[in-house]
């Protein structure tokens, strides 16, 4: 769970993002999904390092698309001016494998988490654009579409 010094810059992001207001449990929700989807994405890197003979996930074999690019350098972005990386990657576990990370690939793991949040901020405002404060109604709709696209 995001320790309590980081909630605010947490909530900063959402509000800058989508002017979205969240709270503790928004983002205790948010920190669940996005573990799952990095964990998801581990899982089909390990995939691919397999399928080319290797023994090492390399960043190349996350399913690192244009779009999750964009949000990656987006975050990079705010991240300059609220300082999450270190929350980021207080929370962001690697999964135990059978193939190891390579250092690029832990050393990027917050700033995809970043990004994830970023997708999934947005997703908020286009399910309903006049959206302030998510409801568990919305947070299972934008786990239902990360599911879908992730």
């Amino acid at each position: 769970m995001i320790e309590v010094i980081g909630l605010p810059k947490f909530e900063a992001l959402f509000r800058k993002v989508a002017s979205l207001d969240v709270d503790k449990q928004d983002i205790k929700r948010m920190n669940e999904l996005i573990n799952q989807k990095i964990i998801d994405l581990i899982v089909v890197a390990e995939g691919v390092a397999k399928a080319n003979g290797r023994d090492i996930i390399q960043y190349h074999d996350l399913s690192i698309t244009k779009g999750i690019q964009e949000h990656m350098n987006e975050f990079k972005k705010y991240d300059y001016h609220l300082d999450l990386t270190p929350s980021l990657e207080r929370i962001t576990a690697i999964p135990q494998m059978n193939l190891a990370c390579s250092k690029e690939v832990e050393e990027e793991l917050s700033i995809l988490a970043g990004a994830l949040i970023i997708m999934m901020a947005k997703i908020f405002k286009v399910i309903d654009p006049d959206l302030k404060n998510p409801v568990t109604e919305d947070w299972e709709k934008v786990k239902k579409i990360f599911d879908i696209i992730l």
